[in-house]
Parts: C-alpha cells; structure tokens; sequence
C-alpha cells in the first residue's frame, strides 16, 4: 500500500486537511483555517492563547496531553477523552476517588482508602478476603457482600485427621 504526503509536512495527506499546505495538516473546529493560523482552534470564541481547553470537551489540553498519560485524551479533538469512571470531570489518574463512591481510592491522611476503589457499591473490606463488608442498596455490581466480615476465628470449622505418618514426623 503506498502513501502519499503531498505537501511533506509529515502527515499522510489522508490523513491531512490541508495536503497542500506544508504548514497546515488538521482543523479542529471545521472553519476551514488550520490550526496553526487559526486563533480559535476549537471556535469556543475564546482565543487559544486564553483557552485551556482547546477542543472543548471540559478537559484542559494540560490534562489531556501532559497529566492524564494513560487515560486516552486528545487536546486537538473532543471525540477522544481521557478515561473518567465517575464522570466527575477529572481524568482517572488524577482523580483521588475514582469511581466516585465518597472514598479515596487510597489514605490522604484520614485512615481510609477505598478497597474497592472501581466499584462504586463498595468501599471496605474489613478482613481483607476481598468481599465487601456491605453493599449499597440498589447498586449494581458483581461483588458479593461478606457475611463474615471481621473473620470471627470461633465461628471457622476446622477437622483434623492423624495417622500414624504424623508421628512419625516427631522423631
């Protein structure tokens, strides 16, 4: 398969808005001026050199190219967002409570953190064997609630079988 960029400015000029233009390859708003000779790259009618977000969709280009690595996001097109659970507005990888469940996903200093922090039905898990304590009411998940969750020994059944082998392990 043979690609073609016209203009040499490094973008395949299928992928190029403007394949003629070596200073010019995408235009974000669709106005017909590229980007780089575009004051208003996302035609919000802020200026970029005021805009922080420069495509619009409520994440700031920082966070979108710099800060939320990992997450996904594109500062030059709001079709591609960084990854938020919760929805909150903060990308993931910054955002202490993840799933938006009320508990940090780990201690800030107050003693929690969230044992389940990408499930918003559960937050603790007092014995630690991975089932939830309790389970919000109503909420969607596929933990199962612990009936057991201080791991009360007097209550775990135990059986012991001796054969004379055990004996003589003694010697």
């Amino acid at each position: 398969q043979k690609t073609s960029d016209m203009d040499k400015d490094g973008v395949e000029d299928e992928d190029d808005a403007f394949p003629d233009d070596p200073n010019e390859y995408i235009d974000t708003d669709g106005d017909g001026i590229g980007n780089n000779a575009d004051a208003d790259d996302d035609g919000d009618g802020i200026d970029d050199v005021f805009d922080d977000d420069d495509d619009g969709d409520g994440y700031s280009d920082a966070d979108e190219d710099t800060n939320c690595v990992g997450d996904g996001g594109n500062s030059l097109t709001d079709a591609v967002t960084p990854d938020d659970m919760d929805g909150d507005g903060t990308c993931d990888y910054l955002d202490l409570d993840r799933d938006g469940d009320g508990t940090n996903n780990t201690d800030q200093g107050d003693g929690a953190a969230d044992a389940f922090e990408d499930d918003a039905c559960a937050d603790t898990d007092t014995d630690g064997d991975g089932d939830p304590d309790t389970i919000v009411a109503g909420c969607t998940t596929t933990l199962t609630e612990d009936g057991d969750d201080d791991f009360d020994a007097s209550n775990v059944q135990v059986a012991w079988t001796i054969t004379s082998e055990s004996y003589s392990n003694l010697d």
